[in-house]
């Protein structure tokens, strides 16, 4: 690549980026683009929140456990523990 094609590239995807924010902002001046506003910054926030949504237990010892096999393992463990109650559990 010359420097000179790369210029110009770059000239071009600014003018494309300068024509996309100009309709926006015409856009937003609008009922319907306020509400299109309000409608994007929702769906921003709800995916957000499942990126955060995490799956942990903690460990008879403590540690804390991520691992998807290590859980089902942990709650197996503490199902059976139920069915059978915790006094003929220590028993």
């Amino acid at each position: 690549m010359t420097t000179r094609s790369l210029g110009g590239q770059r000239k071009a995807v600014s003018e494309a980026k300068n024509k996309a924010y100009t309709e926006m902002y015409k856009r937003l001046e609008t009922k319907e683009g306020e509400h299109g506003m309000f409608k994007n910054a929702k769906a921003r926030e709800r995916r957000r929140q499942d990126i955060g949504v995490l799956k942990f237990i903690k460990s008879e010892d403590g540690r804390v456990l991520v691992k998807e096999n290590d859980i089902r393992k942990r709650e197996e463990v503490q199902r059976a523990l139920k069915r059978i109650g915790r006094v003929k559990a220590v028993d």
